[in-house]
């Protein structure tokens, strides 16, 4: 049956990147480490540094990789995924450099959509569905694999922003470390932070395209709001397994009485972030905001 097949080819993958890396890396750019030019770090995950860069005269960003190697791992993965996506709200991978160790990705010049939202003034409805619509396009075409790219990792620091010269955005889904083909038993890798974790992952249960769509509907929540999802009541706990308890019995995010926005807008969140998803899927969200 499906679930079957499913489960064979994540196995295969699972195999191919960790035993045949060079397979694995075979359609990706080898570029030189003399050809890049590194420049300020940008952050650090659990994976490792990102930095800009300059890449043959041109802005890229570089996720230099750990010496561990489980990160090894993970770019391998993250590379394996990025070789054969290619959609334009999707962030794009320039090419592999093998010393160091690292991933050489397109830059985005607007920076992530967390920032984003706190730094701007109240952004307007318009630039609300674009970004949405962005988001919900790219996670689509994720979702439209076969098998199905489950992000795993879906959240508003790992949605990029890239400014036209006419100042139109374009929202990216980035960060596919954590992406995982999905099978029946598919379970969440990490469950550090729960704000856009779906309950089923934060109690380590089977994950599914749905865990997505409910991310999905916290970020809908951050751009209508251009709030950092629960914060108005983080405090209340005293340790952090009780906020993700409470998440997982139906806490979600507050939103404010004095919101204006469409009844339609807000049904739809609603949807994405409960327990009864149903037939929703990232499709229908782009067909619900082509419409709206």
């Amino acid at each position: 049956d499906l679930f079957s097949v499913n489960e064979q080819v994540s196995t295969i993958i699972q195999d191919y990147s960790s035993l045949v890396p060079d397979l694995v890396m075979e359609h990706a750019l080898r570029i030189e480490e003399k050809e890049i030019v590194i420049g300020d770090p940008l952050g650090e995950g659990g994976q490792g540094e990102v930095c800009s860069a300059v890449y043959k005269g041109e802005d890229v960003v570089v996720k230099v990789m750990k010496d561990a190697n489980d990160s090894h791992v993970g770019l391998l993965r993250e590379c394996w995924m990025m070789s054969f996506l290619n959609h334009i709200n999707v962030i794009s991978m320039v090419g592999i450099c093998m010393n160091p160790l690292s991933i050489v990705l397109e830059y985005c010049n607007g920076g992530d959509l967390l920032e984003y939202l706190k730094k701007q003034p109240k952004i307007d409805m318009f630039v609300s569905l674009k970004i949405l619509t962005d988001v919900a396009s790219g996670m689509n075409y994720a979702h439209s694999q076969n098998p199905p790219i489950i992000h795993q990792d879906l959240k508003s620091p790992n949605v990029l922003l890239m400014r036209s010269k006419d100042g139109l955005l374009t929202a990216k889904v980035a960060d596919l470390g954590l992406a995982t083909v999905f099978s029946k038993g598919t379970r969440h890798e990490a469950r550090e932070n729960p704000r856009w974790l779906a309950p089923e992952a934060i109690r380590g249960d089977d994950i599914t395209t749905k865990s997505d769509v409910y991310a999905f509907g916290i970020i809908m929540w951050e751009v209508l709001t251009q709030k950092f999802p629960y914060q108005e009541s983080e405090s209340q706990f005293k340790f952090g397994y009780e906020f993700s308890d409470a998440i997982v019995s139906g806490l979600r995010p507050h939103i404010p009485r004095d919101t204006k926005c469409p009844g339609a807008f807000l049904s739809l969140m609603r949807r994405c972030w409960s327990g009864d998803q149903g037939f929703l899927n990232f499709f229908f969200c782009l067909f619900f905001f082509f419409f709206f």
